[in-house]
């Protein structure tokens, strides 16, 4: 008989390490025939060589490769066809790799912003910080949006989810992956230090080193010394608020010590878990005023002497 050497539809599929029900999968979508079939018990038959054809399903859908793919592959029987779709898959691997690698990159950004919040630094005071650059991706916030221009209308709280808004429409609009959504900030130029609106006009957020889309338009912050003030309470009552204040403080703080401002001022949402829940906590802003030592001039030397 010529099922005595063969093995019975459960015992195949215990042979090999799969379920059952697996195996009928893999028959349903053809990848695998019984050898021999029992016209009167109806009972499926399989030689053990026939593994090597479950050794190669499993081989492949381990790389990410569908059972459609694997039958495709099982009929042409071709070697260069078979490599043809591993390289395929490898390249479907890597993107997956470059994708979970900005992931985590994102989730290491917000636990970082987690830490600084917990750590508690000092609010409303100057201090001196050493910043390290890094890229980021300026929006132009339209001149002409009403939200920005009527400002009896909309208080600056109002205003700025507008713009963080824009940022994260610009953002999809540029097909841009939606992780860059994050940490939403505004620069203002040296020579707009004392205009209360200059913060309406360039947004920005970091650019991701794992995103290569985003680094063709990427600009950078600069590094170096940085006059540096944290803040944990956004707005008064009346939604107005403290961005112009802190920036002049910052400014004059600048001025009393010596120092010429070196580049764009930046302002970072931190830690924006009080815009995302609603509650009176849980804020932390930023304040960074680019800063070098103002070189005295031979005349004032000799004054001095």
């Amino acid at each position: 008989m010529p099922q005595e050497k063969m093995l019975k539809f459960g015992a195949m599929a215990e042979a090999n390490g799969i379920s059952k029900k697996a195996l009928r999968v893999y028959q349903g979508k053809g990848l695998i025939d019984p050898a021999y079939i029992d016209r009167i018990s109806g009972y499926q038959y399989f030689n053990i060589a026939q593994s090597a054809q479950l050794d190669l399903v499993a081989s492949l859908q381990s790389i990410g490769l569908s059972l459609d793919e694997i039958r495709e592959i099982g009929e042409k029987k071709d070697a260069q066809y078979l490599r043809t779709r591993i390289d395929a898959a490898i390249a479907d691997i890597e993107d997956r790799q470059r994708e979970l690698t900005a992931t985590r990159e994102s989730a290491e950004s917000l636990r970082a912003n987690c830490d600084l919040f917990l750590s508690h630094p000092p609010c409303d005071v100057v201090l001196q910080e050493d910043i390290a650059p890094f890229p980021i991706l300026e929006f132009s916030i339209p001149r002409d949006e009403p939200t920005l221009l009527d400002r009896e209308t909309y208080s600056a709280a109002e205003q700025w989810e507008w713009i963080v808004h824009f940022v994260k429409r610009t953002i999809a609009e540029r097909g841009w992956p939606s992780r860059l959504f994050r940490n939403v900030g505004y620069l203002v130029a040296p020579n707009e230090l004392d205009d209360p609106y200059a913060w309406q006009r360039r947004a920005f957020v970091p650019a991701s080193p794992a995103s290569p889309e985003s680094l063709e338009s990427a600009q950078s912050i600069a590094g170096g010394p940085h006059l540096v003030i944290y803040r944990d309470i956004g707005y008064n009552e009346d939604g107005d608020g403290f961005d112009f204040l802190m920036i002049q403080k910052l400014w004059a703080h600048a001025r009393e010590q010596g120092l010429s401002v070196a580049g764009d001022l930046f302002v970072e949402d931190i830690f924006p878990f009080a815009r995302y829940f609603g509650t009176d906590e849980g804020l932390l802003h930023r304040y960074c005023l680019p800063v070098k030592s103002t070189p005295v001039s031979a005349t004032s030397r000799e004054c001095a002497r």
